[in-house]
């Protein structure tokens, strides 16, 4: 592919990060989820927990259709905010 590099088409994980007791969501994908959960929490006076995790082919991808997939909950950047029987383990 023209002007694309291979370093968009990385293994890793795709991560939901949820704001403990809220139903606030992050989406997004790293290659170490605990360490990107350990950077969020910084910066994030409500505890974060992963509320999902799954390994895929390619992060970037997967993101992107993850983000279109919810479009309609989000709230800004790659946070959601979503109903709270979509983050019940039942809907997991």
């Amino acid at each position: 592919m023209h002007g694309v590099t291979k370093s968009l088409f990385k293994a890793g994980y795709l991560y939901w990060i949820q704001m403990e007791d809220m139903c606030y969501v992050k989406i997004g994908v790293a290659i170490d989820v605990l360490a990107r959960l350990k950077e969020l929490q910084i910066g994030c006076t409500i505890d974060l927990k992963i509320l999902r995790m799954s390994p895929v082919a390619n992060m970037y991808y997967a993101e992107r259709e993850e983000h279109h997939r919810y479009k309609d909950y989000r709230m800004r950047g790659e946070w959601f905010l979503f109903p709270i029987e979509m983050l019940s383990s039942d809907a997991a």
